[in-house]
């Protein structure tokens, strides 16, 4: 996902995390938690995923496809 030229670090970050938190407000698909939404140990692993995702939205380059596979599709 690299930003369009004239789009600073700044926004791209900004990105990465609009994803972060639109993952994060998903449902749980794999049915780990009771009320349908994603449970502490997910979410912890969810974290390691996307900070890694963040950094490299910063950075401005796209993650690896399978990174962004997991991101998209988990």
């Amino acid at each position: 996902m690299p930003a369009p030229l004239g789009v600073g670090r700044k926004h791209r970050y900004t990105i990465g995390k609009v994803i972060y938190k639109e993952r994060m407000r998903r449902q749980c698909v794999n049915g780990c938690c009771s009320n349908g939404h994603i449970s502490q140990k997910h979410a912890a692993s969810e974290m390691k995923l996307h900070s890694a995702i963040i950094f490299r939205v910063e950075a401005g380059s796209m993650p690896r496809k399978s990174t962004y596979d997991k991101m998209v599709n988990w």
